[in-house]
């Protein structure tokens, strides 16, 4: 009699292997190897809008391609440049014009190019351009003073004086334009496994304060695809760091008059979140697609920025 039904040898014997004996996908390593010469440009998307109690309140969005240039390989890393071209502002509620908006809540000029170095793992470590950078931004501010009825807006001239400030901070403007490498560059280095997140205590720079806070970073490889891997992280915020680092903004502006009730009924309302999707190469490590959010609230208010970066080569 014929049988009804034949099953393959092969597949019978693929049932009696054992689970543990299937090879399992090991460590994958982000890269960051480019050549010396080497350049790729971006399309640059950022936006940033605050709310109150669930209504708008203000909004900025910046178009951009920037120019990457890998200008030397270095003993302990690279020397980068970036250059931002085809700029584009809109804004909504926003006390200075769109040009002088869009630096100051991205560090994004027209024309601005951005020189320093990075590590091996993509990560910037010195700002070599900050006094060209400097003398761009404050022409930038000159010319938002120049604006009809722009000099008697106290808002608008007080969001001046602090820029100036920032920018005579090193450490604030290297923060300021090192923000795009940053965010592109933080998954670089690390060692990650198909279903196996990493999460590590880190201090991340909260908007609530501009001071750094207690973060737990988690970062996960998604996929892998041909030459590519698609990496996520997400990083939380400590509530309690949170509460310290307005505890301490309070104290030096107020020092002895700090009201622990009000941190007590303000706690409950912080919060401070990021989160980004990455696509990257895993030949030399660019960055291929990336999108980013962080989300700040606080009694009722809400932040938002937005990232968006598109590899057009």
């Amino acid at each position: 009699m014929r049988p009804t039904c034949v099953v393959p040898v092969v597949f019978l014997l693929a049932l009696l292997v054992p689970a543990a004996a299937q090879p399992a996908r090991g460590p994958v390593t982000i890269p960051f190897a480019p050549r010396a010469g080497e350049a790729v440009r971006y399309r640059v998307e950022r936006g940033g809008k605050e709310r109150a109690g669930g209504h708008p309140v203000q909004s900025i969005d910046l178009t951009a391609t920037a120019a990457v240039r890998v200008l030397a390989a270095l003993p302990e890393g690279y020397r980068l440049s970036w250059t931002f071209t085809d700029v584009h502002v809109e804004s909504e509620g926003g006390v200075v014009g769109p040009t002088l908006g869009g630096a100051t809540a991205f560090g994004i000029l027209s024309g601005l190019t951005v020189t320093f170095e990075v590590d091996r793992s993509a990560q910037p470590r010195r700002l070599l351009n900050g006094r060209t950078l400097r003398a761009a931004f404050l022409r930038a501010v000159r010319a938002d003073e120049d604006r009809p009825g722009a000099f008697a807006d106290l808002q608008a001239a007080g969001l001046r004086e602090d820029f100036r400030r920032r920018l005579s901070n090193p450490t604030a403007l290297a923060d300021l334009v090192l923000d795009e490498p940053r965010l592109l560059a933080l998954v670089s280095g690390q060692a990650l496994t198909p279903g196996r997140p990493t999460t590590a205590e880190v201090s991340r720079e909260s908007p609530l304060t501009s001071a750094p806070v207690r973060t737990a970073l988690t970062v996960r490889l998604d996929s892998l695809g041909g030459d590519a891997a698609r990496v996520g992280w997400e990083a939380v915020a400590d509530r309690e760091a949170l509460v310290e680092s307005i505890r301490a903004v309070l104290e030096a502006a107020t020092p002895g008059r700090v009201d622990a009730a009000y941190l007590a009924e303000l706690a409950p309302t912080l919060a401070l979140e990021e989160r980004a999707t990455l696509v990257v190469g895993l030949e030399r490590g660019w960055v291929r697609r990336a999108e980013y959010v962080k989300a700040a609230r606080v009694a009722g208010r809400e932040r938002i920025e937005e990232a968006r970066f598109r590899l057009l080569r």
